[in-house]
C-alpha cells in the first residue's frame, strides 16, 4: 500500500518506474506491508519497517541540478559522509537499484546500476524536535542539551577560509534577489524587493569587516546548511543533528555565530 505525504510536486517519469517499485512491500520482501512515500522539493524518501531509503529526485532548481543519475549519487555520497558527523547511528549505506533485464527491477541485484539509494535507520516522526515543540516539551533541560551538541558540532567542524565572510554573504544576497525577481508582480510587489535588495546590500558593506575578521579567525565552518527543529530527532533523550546541506559546500560553510 503506498501513502504518500509531503510536499506535493511533478513527478519526472524517467523516476516513475523506480518509484512503483519502491512503493511496493515485495521490493522488501513484505508484500503486504505498507510502503510509506515522503516526498520534498528534491527527494522521495520510503519508510519501510525499521528503514527509510531516499532517493534524489530527477530536478533542477536555481541551487542545485540532479537530472543526471552520477550528480545524484555524488549527492548521496556526500550526504552519507556529512551527516555521520552528527548521526552515524542514522546512516547506513548507498545500495542501488539495478535492471535485471526483461523488464525487472532489484534492490542490490548483480544488474546495472538505475539508480542509488540512501539506506537509513527508520525512527518515530513524534521523536522531531518540531514536534515536541508543538507539544509544548522543549523544556529548559532539553534546549541546554541542543545548545551543548551544537556548540560541540561547530567546535569540530572543519575551518573554510575560502568560503564564508564578505564574498559569501554577498553570493546568498545575490541568489535571494534573482528569486525575489521571479516573484515580482505576481507575489512580491517590485518596489519592496527593489527597497530589500538596496538595504541588505548596505548592511553587507556596513560589516564588511567584521565579516572578513572572522573569516580569518577560522569561525567560518562547515556546519550543517539547513538546522531547524524538523532536522533534529531526540534519540534516547539525546538530539541528533540529521539531514544537513550536502549539495553545495560553499552554502553550507556558515559562520558559526
Amino acid at each position: 500500500m503506498l501513502t504518500d505525504r509531503g510536499i506535493k510536486g511533478p513527478r519526472i517519469k524517467p523516476q516513475d518506474r523506480l518509484l512503483q517499485f519502491l512503493c511496493d512491500g515485495s521490493t522488501y520482501g513484505s508484500p503486504a506491508a505498507e510502503v510509506e512515500m515522503i516526498t520534498t522539493h528534491a527527494a522521495f524518501i520510503f519508510l519501510f519497517a525499521e528503514r527509510a531509503f531516499k532517493m534524489k529526485r530527477a530536478v533542477r532548481y536555481s541551487f542545485l541540478d540532479f537530472t543526471r543519475l552520477a550528480a545524484r549519487k555524488a549527492a548521496l555520497e556526500d550526504e552519507l559522509r556529512l551527516n555521520r558527523r552528527t548521526a552515524p547511528m542514522l546512516y547506513r549505506r548507498l545500495i542501488p537499484v539495478t535492471d535485471e533485464g526483461q523488464g525487472r527491477l532489484a534492490l542490490d541485484g548483480p544488474g546495472e546500476p538505475l539508480e542509488w539509494l540512501l539506506e537509513m535507520r527508520r525512527f518515530d516522526q513524534d521523536a522531531l524536535l518540531d514536534r515536541v515543540a508543538e507539544r509544548g516539551s522543549m523544556d529548559a533541560g532539553l534546549i541546554d542539551r541542543l545548545a551543548r551538541e551544537i556548540a560541540t558540532f561547530h567546535d569540530q567542524a572543519e575551518i573554510q577560509k575560502n568560503h564564508g565572510g564578505l564574498a559569501g554573504m554577498r553570493q546568498v544576497i545575490e541568489g535571494n534577489a534573482e528569486d525575489f525577481s521571479r516573484l515580482v508582480g505576481e507575489v512580491l510587489p517590485g518596489a519592496q524587493v527593489v527597497e530589500l535588495d538596496r538595504k541588505v546590500r548596505a548592511e553587507l558593506e556596513r560589516h564588511a569587516g567584521l565579516l572578513e575578521r572572522r573569516r580569518g579567525e577560522g569561525k567560518v565552518r562547515l556546519c550543517h546548511g539547513d538546522l531547524h527543529l524538523g532536522n533534529i530527532v531526540l534519540l534516547n533523550g539525546a538530539p541528533v543533528l540529521f539531514d544537513c546541506l550536502e549539495f553545495d559546500e560553499a552554502l553550507a560553510s556558515i559562520d558559526t555565530l
